[in-house]
């Protein structure tokens, strides 16, 4: 009885936890692929209880990645080097429910404009 008791416990705890997740909707005028939108968002925003959807419907932000350096190239599976210039930069822009920006970054790497949003603006709240 108590290792059920325990189980049931463990169950509802992480069913609370997941139902108070913040999604996030990526934006389809995004030129940074959503593989990398996600991985870069699951490595730095772990600790904020951050989900990726598909369905914008539910989301509480829309999120748009941009290239905005040079020497990289994408297609609809990877982004990879092309030439040895120097890195990509990003820009960010995460708008909420209501279609207002409310947070955004360009940095001269993606993956500094993908851990200052998670630490900037939803370690904040």
């Amino acid at each position: 009885m108590k290792r059920f008791a325990i189980a049931l416990l463990f169950l509802l705890s992480t069913t609370v936890c997941y139902s108070q997740a913040t999604l996030i909707g990526l934006s389809t005028d995004s030129t940074i692929p959503p593989a990398t939108i996600a991985t870069n968002v699951m490595k730095y925003c772990s600790k904020a209880n951050i989900s990726i959807t598909t369905d914008n419907t539910k989301a509480q932000y829309i999120l748009q990645a941009d290239f905005t350096g040079y020497g990289w190239s994408f297609d609809d599976t990877a982004i990879y080097q092309a030439t040895h210039e120097p890195d990509a930069g990003a820009a960010l822009l995460l708008f909420d429910s209501k279609g207002n920006v409310v947070y955004s970054k360009q940095t001269k790497s993606i993956h500094n404009a993908f851990k200052d949003m998670c630490k900037d603006y939803f370690k904040k709240k």
